[in-house]
């Protein structure tokens, strides 16, 4: 061991006296550890272990300023406790009282993870959270608290070398709003007030959680991509080097940390999905519906003048989504030109057809593909088409997790129509015409090769062939077989698990039972359930399901491993009902109208099989007194008539299967329901 070594360590044996030695140390250790506990404990009883480590961002916030008050403290210790001396007869004393510093910081940081891992680890062994978990806490803790932590530590270090004044604590608290969690919340009303736009430069300095209020995502796990480490290792660069500046270190020495932070800048950089939550433009609620509000309609006209009969996927997704797809192509009348759709964030590099390269034009979510020459009915072509790019926000494909349902374009696929369409507040999506009955199902052979997070699942079989396209999706999942059902579902549902047997069966039943009332032909239950976390459609229906012939997808969230959602009756008949009547034309209805219908069925519904009690308000009877206490008098009243008609007719069952045969065929006209129309209904009974 050098001398340069033993006097850092001399130097953090002596800073690490002093500190133990002081009150304050304890103090805010034991308030700490106390915050953790209570925050986990109180998160921890609604079964979300993502959640309780998301939502520790006033923790975060706490811990940056105590941080920072920390460095400044290590900085001035040795003027309070009469220490300079000592350093000074050390060897190579300056420097190894920085280093020692350091260690000392580096140590209490430490310290501090271990005892709150403990306190987590024991919280999630009381509520017997899966092994898995253990692991990703420490990842997330080291990530979100330990190393903040410590760039907040040395930045104190380098102020209060700086700063001699109590001028210190005010840099400190401007420091403290722009690099902790509540950054964008607290620059908020200065951002309106000024009309400027600091959402990025603020992502930037955020050490924290990015949404500290976000939900947890079981399909997409806790936010620890690529990104988020690389911004992480260029502050605690840049915190090396606001230190060395402080203490007048030059040369080499500080070229050090400058050299390093250029291939981590290199590779924040890259093009990479990373999914946002809150106000940023490429968020979950923001992406698609800013798009879609101003790209209404394809750029090409529909196109019906071929099939596709096979595909060969190479899907790859680190960072962002790649892929080579080879279609098979058959004309079902001479073609120069096909079109197709997909998703226009992948943006095409090339296609070739019979491996030559041909011309294609790609605008808004379709790709123009011309051929060399005339293509004659039934003349197999082979087209090749590479892209890559960020997928939706809602449907995404990284290094972590992978979203990607069949319905949503994210490979080529036959027509031209646009992935999503923007009606009020509503994203609709737009799946193939099969999805909605409105063109017969047709086997396709897939062939897929996927590098990607694991474990991976999709609907693909032994045969490679499905109905109703490739769903493929990725990250913290596990499988498991319910019957003779495939489940898959998130690894995060150790209690909510035991409820999908029970599920499934209801579920079933009720379609089962929705599809005779409303006289819509019966479809078999899926022999694969992928239990994901798809986002609503819509403000107004429990898009809970997309039944997709051999598979189908049922939005979950968190909160279905606890609360017994999983056996909500009502919300498992509504779904089922809304996923029954889903059309282009249903969807185009009134987020009202379609709501009363739904909301109307389910009344006489549950009615007829004891759902409700004497004293209970169905969803229905609450719309008429909602109506009223508005003063929307004339509503109130049509509720009630239809309320009047359905309890006097409510055990004849014809009765009620004529009439909503007859509403539903309203609401697949093609023109606008609106109440007197549907009143009219009750007239012709």
């Amino acid at each position: 061991m050098g001398k340069g070594t033993r006097s850092w360590i001399s130097s953090w044996k002596i800073e690490l006296r002093l500190i133990t030695r002081s009150r304050w140390t304890w103090i805010m250790l034991a308030l700490g550890l106390a915050m953790v506990g209570i925050q986990f404990f109180s998160r921890m009883g609604t079964d979300d272990p993502g959640l309780a480590l998301h939502a520790t961002a006033f923790i975060v916030a706490g811990g940056i300023f105590v941080s920072l008050v920390a460095g400044l403290a290590l900085i001035r210790r040795e003027q309070a406790d009469a220490a300079e001396e000592v350093f000074g007869v050390l060897p190579a004393g300056p420097s190894s009282k920085a280093g020692g510093k350091v260690l000392a910081l580096l140590t209490m940081v430490a310290a501090f993870l271990a005892l709150s891992l403990w306190a987590v680890f024991a919280l999630f062994a009381w509520r017997e959270v899966p092994g898995v978990f253990y692991g990703r806490a420490t990842a997330y803790l080291l990530l979100y608290w330990a190393v903040p932590f410590v760039i907040a530590g040395l930045i104190g270090m380098a102020v209060g070398i700086w700063v001699k004044s109590r001028l210190v604590y005010l840099l400190f608290a401007a420091i403290w709003v722009l690099i902790g969690p509540f950054n964008l919340s607290l620059m908020e009303q200065a951002m309106v007030t000024f009309a400027v736009d600091l959402t990025a430069p603020l992502a930037w300095l955020n050490l924290g959680q990015t949404d500290p209020n976000a939900p947890y995502d079981p399909v997409y796990g806790l936010p620890m991509e690529i990104r988020r480490w690389v911004q992480k290792g260029v502050w605690l660069l840049v915190a090396v080097c606001l230190l060395l500046l402080a203490l007048k270190r030059r040369g080499a020495v500080l070229l050090v940390p400058l050299v390093l932070a250029i291939p981590l800048l290199v590779l924040y950089n890259q093009e990479s999905q990373v999914v946002n939550t809150r106000y940023e433009a490429d968020s979950v609620q923001r992406n698609d519906w800013l798009y879609y509000r101003d790209h209404g309609q394809p750029a090409f006209a529909a196109d019906d003048s071929y099939r596709i009969t096979a595909y060969d996927i190479d899907l790859r997704t680190h960072r962002l989504l790649q892929a080579d797809v080879t279609m098979e192509v058959v004309p079902e009348r001479a073609v120069r030109e096909i079109v197709f759709t997909l998703y226009h964030q992948l943006r095409v590099r090339d296609v070739k057809v019979q491996g030559k390269a041909a011309a294609f034009e790609q605008r808004e979510d379709q790709v123009r593909v011309t051929f060399a020459e005339t293509v004659a009915e039934g003349q197999v072509q082979n087209v090749r088409v590479s892209y890559a790019g960020i997928s939706s926000p809602a449907f995404f494909a990284n290094e972590q997790a992978v979203l990607l349902p069949a319905y949503f374009p994210w490979y080529p696929q036959e027509g031209s129509r646009q992935a999503m369409t923007l009606r009020g507040a509503d994203l609709i999506r737009n799946g193939p015409d099969e999805l909605y009955g409105q063109a017969p199902e047709r086997e396709v052979s897939y062939s897929l090769r996927y590098d990607g997070p694991q474990p991976m699942y999709t609907n693909l079989t032994g045969s490679g062939k499905a109905p109703n396209g490739l769903t493929v999706t990725a990250g913290p999942l596990t499988e498991r077989m319910v019957g003779g059902t495939r489940v898959v579902l998130p690894d995060s549902f150790y209690r909510g698990a035991a409820q999908v047997p029970g599920f499934l069966r209801d579920q079933a039943a009720y379609r089962s039972e929705i599809e005779r009332d409303l006289g819509l032909p019966e479809r078999e239950a899926a022999s694969q359930v992928f239990f994901l976390s798809v986002p609503r459609e819509t403000v107004s229906d429990p898009d809970l399901e997309w039944h997709l012939g051999d598979h189908s997808i049922v939005s979950v969230t968190q909160m279905f491993n606890h609360g017994g959602l999983f056996a909500d009756r009502y919300l498992i008949a509504s779904s089922a009902l809304n996923e029954a009547v889903r059309t282009p034309e249903y969807l185009a209805q009134s987020g009202e109208m379609r709501m009363l219908f739904q909301r109307a069925y389910l009344y006489g519904y549950g009615t007829r099989n004891g759902w409700y009690r004497a004293n209970d308000r169905p969803p229905l009877k609450i719309v008429a007194e909602d109506d009223l206490r508005v003063k929307n008098k004339e509503g109130s009243e049509n509720t009630r008539k239809l309320i009047s008609y359905l309890d006097q007719h409510m055990h004849d069952r014809a009765e009620m299967q004529a009439f909503f045969r007859a509403w539903l065929a309203e609401m697949n006209g093609g023109t606008p329901v609106d109440w007197p129309r549907m009143l009219g209904l009750l007239e012709k009974k």
